[in-house]
């Protein structure tokens, strides 16, 4: 009974993520600070920022492509103004000369067009393979994949990621449009305006469901499991994206510190904070299936230990574990220093290689 009630308290027996109460949450979150830490995703949103760099140009490409078959691609440009909201001005005018020179050359149809288009997905997917090995890094699993699937499912995300931009696009101009066109006013300009972000960071939140869900190798989860961390990655997102660039018009003068290489550092920062925001997602969302022992994995019900994924098949320690933990690594570190620190150091880049 007692056990029971324990379980309760921790949301153990948690069937979702709304099911877990504020201790389960507590423990939770306790889990991803140390998980943070452990699994270094700093120096891993580093080396993402890095691949999205090279994927950038050709992910613009195969937004440009999508878009060329169903309007004018010289306005696209002009359709993702309103973005400047949220991101730095050297962004914006980096994605406008892009997205301009890329618009000139399109062809709008034809076998050229498709080729082109699986051509610069195929590009812009080292971007997408860079994010399926950190959420492998995350899940704590290997990947066993072989090329053909991997490739196949890094070149879908970049494909599913250009749809949703061109999907992003059409909300953008449309609902601003309607409220424009009936003339409701003032209010409803900025009722249809915050309409507009609410339904953007919806399908945000849906594309970083559909990676978190399929990126790692691993018994599928759930959706409802994979949800909340997308969602709190995309508000989150657009809050780092909003404060970076305010701090960018403000304070930051990349140029003149940095020259001519000024906005490929804005760039730069930027996808370093947008990587770390979305691995945060994915680290929040594993931490959450490892705080209840239901099954959170697709298909029939399964004990702990045969789900095929780590984070379900067992479940983390409690925050009043993970202290008392570090207080007894605190009071052994006088003893433990030199060769030690530098084979528990090795010891879990072996386990993420492993």
């Amino acid at each position: 009974m007692a056990t029971a009630t324990w379980d309760n308290q921790r949301g153990r027996q948690a069937s979702s993520p709304t099911e877990i109460p504020a201790k389960g949450w507590k423990d939770t979150l306790m889990r991803v600070k140390e998980e943070v830490k452990h699994d270094r995703i700093s120096m891993v949103s580093a080396a993402m920022a890095y691949y999205a760099l090279f994927a950038f140009i050709p992910a613009l490409t195969s937004v440009v492509l999508i878009y060329a078959w169903v309007s004018d691609p010289n306005e696209i440009a002009g359709h993702i103004a309103q973005a400047k909201q949220i991101l730095p001005a050297d962004i914006m005018n980096t994605v406008n000369e892009q997205l301009q020179s890329l618009a000139n050359k399109s062809s709008q149809a034809g076998l050229g067009a498709i080729f082109s288009l699986l051509l610069s997905a195929w590009s812009a997917s080292k971007g997408t393979n860079a994010v399926i090995d950190a959420l492998n890094i995350i899940y704590e699993e290997e990947d066993q994949r072989g090329f053909i699937k991997r490739t196949a499912l890094a070149i879908g995300l970049a494909l599913l990621g250009a749809v949703l931009a061109i999907l992003a696009i059409g909300v953008i101009v449309f609902i601003p449009a309607i409220t424009s066109f009936f003339n409701f006013g003032n209010m409803f300009e900025i009722l249809g305006t915050a309409a507009s972000w609410i339904v953007l960071l919806g399908i945000f939140s849906f594309y970083l469901s559909v990676t978190y869900k399929f990126g790692p190798h691993r018994q599928k989860a759930k959706w409802k499991w994979v949800s909340a961390g997308a969602i709190t990655a995309a508000v989150l997102w657009a809050i780092v994206s909003a404060l970076f660039s305010w701090y960018a018009k403000e304070f930051g003068n990349f140029n003149k510190t940095y020259g001519s290489m000024g906005a490929i550092i804005v760039l730069m920062t930027w996808f370093y904070l947008s990587s770390f925001v979305i691995l945060l997602g994915a680290e929040i969302n594993a931490e959450l299936e490892h705080q209840t022992k239901r099954d959170s994995t697709t298909g029939p019900e399964k004990p702990l230990g045969t789900r095929g994924a780590k984070m379900a098949d067992d479940v983390g320690p409690t925050a009043e574990e993970i202290k008392a933990s570090e207080a007894r690594t605190s009071g052994a570190q006088g003893h433990h220093q030199g060769l030690s620190g530098l084979k528990k150091f090795f010891s879990r880049g072996h386990q993420h290689r492993a």
